[in-house]
């Protein structure tokens, strides 16, 4: 188990890079010294009831500055090894003659790792050469890396913490098997050295007396970064196997389970909704119209549809509405860019007359002028602008349209299955955290969070169609039915015998100005490159109308549809959205083990 990154408190001064140029202090470099010489003595043995014990005792010989910087050293001791807990005991410090040395111990979690945090030695600055002595003892250190029988125990270890950021000069290593221990020594051994994550050998001397196994290996001129790492192999049943959480039958099951469990409750909540949840039906069919209703104005037309990408064509829509009315004139400010953009320029009074169809397009013209400006240069830097266009959805248009259900069943029972997948959810992740099981945690966290989600957001009444709005949305149908017909079909049905009443196909101004009313409808259902390209055909004939100005090139359609889709952007709800050492569980054989791997190891630093 590998420590990346240097103790928080270090870690902390180093990342306030400003603070280090700015004042002199001896915080800032408290990690700019080094090591002349580090040694570890490891003894392997077993506990009374077989799991392996690791009485380990390091030497740490520091060269530190002659000027004031360091008070001492910090170590960090992994307290967890592939999901046991090795519960270091027996903790001391002693100076180079076995004198005490003050420390003090502190259990924290760093980047997802545990750490018994040893700050050693007083607050007095210490200079050249300081020798500090650590012991302390281990379990769990030694077992199979899966739980398969016949699988050989193995002691995967980091010989130096791989997050010192000091150079060693010399760094030795002893590790001494108990003879009960080396008798199952399988004669397997590596050794890995490197950055972490490397496979490059390393020497390993071995040698016994009186039945045991000691192991030696050296390591000269270590820079930072570098990582020493041992791994020993023993037969099957060696060690007990110490009790790991994550690998007991509860933690194995408990996600799978429990996610099955929500599953079902959660699709019975959907279900229960969709099956009492309906809107009301409408006529049943759908006929292409050339007219949009009288009472259903844009707004109220997107909400009927639904769907973010209608909802935020609204206001652009709203926009071209104002425009062919003649209250406002769209200007071309950058023509010949790849997307045109355009700026509104008042040029009339917003529409007269009552109902929800005015009285909306006037809600519309006084978000773009609120203070009497003459212009709206559309800038999506403009939050108020924003702000504004946002408050537009508070007018009530639904009402009569869309209603909330009275049926309250599937609400009540969305309720009723978040609050107890909650409880459910928050006593397993109390068992998984009280055994260790980590991985199931995470699971079960995931699993109750959708489950709560899913619950209450299936369960959260919507608003239905009533007969009035389904009939409402079937003409809205039609009317995107009919500016998606061709050209000749949408004349054909122009002259029959209702629409020959209304309009003369033979008079282009007439259908320029059908079209134009149904401009804005184009540009709320995403049509308008077609619907424009039929107007401008009849603008060829007729002239650019008064409310688009295009530098003199009259009315194009690519223009157009550009300018379009640079406000839906400009105008769409995201954009003031803001921006945007490991533990090993693998085995040092069968090609898997690497410098840094293993269990142990930690961080060592300054203070």
């Amino acid at each position: 188990m590998t420590r990346r990154t240097v103790l928080a408190a270090t870690a902390a001064l180093a990342a306030a890079g400003g603070a280090v140029a700015l004042a002199p202090s001896a915080f800032a470099d408290v990690d700019d010294f080094s090591y002349s010489r580090y040694e570890v003595d490891m003894h392997l043995g077993t506990t009374e009831d077989g799991r392996a014990r690791l009485d380990v005792t390091e030497t740490w010989v520091a060269e530190f500055p002659d000027h004031d910087q360091n008070r001492g050293i910090v170590r960090g001791i992994p307290t967890d090894y592939r999901g046991a807990p090795t519960e270091p005991t027996d903790v001391s410090v002693t100076d180079g003659s076995g004198a005490p040395v003050v420390f003090e111990s502190d259990d924290e979690e760093i980047d997802g790792i545990d750490y018994r945090v040893l700050s050693i030695d007083d607050d007095t600055f210490k200079h050249g050469t300081t020798t500090y002595v650590i012991s302390y003892t281990l379990e769990n250190v030694a077992f199979a890396p899966d739980r398969e029988e016949g699988t050989p125990d193995e002691l995967y270890w980091d010989l130096l913490p791989g997050g010192t950021p000091q150079p060693i000069g010399v760094a030795t290593a002893t590790i001494t098997v108990d003879p009960d221990v080396a008798a199952r020594y399988t004669g397997e051994l590596l050794c890995f050295t490197g950055a972490h994550g490397s496979t490059d050998p390393c020497e390993v001397t071995e040698s016994g007396s009186g039945g045991g196994l000691v192991l030696e290996a050296e390591l000269r001129e270590r820079v930072p970064g570098q990582e020493w790492t041992v791994a020993v192999q023993f037969e099957p049943g060696t060690f007990t196997r110490p009790f790991i959480g994550s690998e007991t039958p509860f933690a194995r099951a408990v996600g799978w389970v429990w996610g099955a469990l929500a599953a079902l409750t959660t699709g019975f909540v959907a279900v229960t909704a969709k099956r009492r949840w309906r809107h009301a039906p409408g006529r049943g069919i759908v006929i292409a119209q050339y007219e949009p209703e009288p009472d259903v104005p844009l707004r109220l037309a997107a909400a009927l549809l639904g769907g973010s990408a209608t909802k935020a064509r609204v206001f652009p829509a709203e926009v071209v509405a104002l425009a062919v009315a003649g209250s406002v004139r769209l200007v071309v400010t950058d023509p010949g860019a790849r997307t045109p953009t355009f700026e509104v320029e008042r040029a009339g009074d917003p529409p007269a007359g009552e109902g929800s169809v005015a009285e909306t397009l006037r809600a519309a013209y006084d978000a773009l002028f609120p203070g009497g400006e003459r212009v709206n240069a559309l800038d999506r830097r403009d939050e108020k602008l924003y702000a504004r266009i946002q408050r537009l959805d508070r007018v009530r248009l639904t009402r009569g349209f869309l209603e909330k259900p009275a049926d309250r069943i599937p609400a009540r029972i969305g309720r009723f299955s978040a609050l107890a997948g909650g409880v459910v959810g928050v006593a397993l992740l109390a068992a998984c955290a009280i055994i260790g099981a980590g991985g199931a945690f995470l699971a079960v966290f995931i699993v109750t969070l959708l489950h709560v989600v899913l619950s209450l957001t299936f369960g959260a009444a919507p608003k239905l169609r009533t007969e009035r709005g389904s009939r409402a949305l079937e003409h809205l149908r039609g009317l995107r039915e009919f500016i998606e017909l061709a050209e000749a079909d949408r004349l054909r049905m122009l002259q029959s015998v209702e629409g020959a009443e209304r309009i003369d196909v033979g008079d282009d101004r007439q259908l320029v100005r059908l079209y134009e009313r149904l401009l804005p409808w184009a540009v709320l259902f995403g049509q308008e490159r077609s619907w424009s390209e039929a107007l401008a055909a009849r603008y060829d004939a007729l002239g650019a109308p008064a409310w688009w100005s295009d530098g003199g090139a009259g009315f194009r359609t690519g223009v157009f549809v550009g300018a379009m889709s640079s406000t839906n952007a400009t105008l769409a709800p995201s954009r003031f959205a803001p921006s945007g050492g490991s533990a090993s569980s693998g085995s040092g054989f069968s090609g898997g083990g690497f410098s840094g791997g293993g269990g142990g190891g930690g961080f060592s630093g300054g203070r």
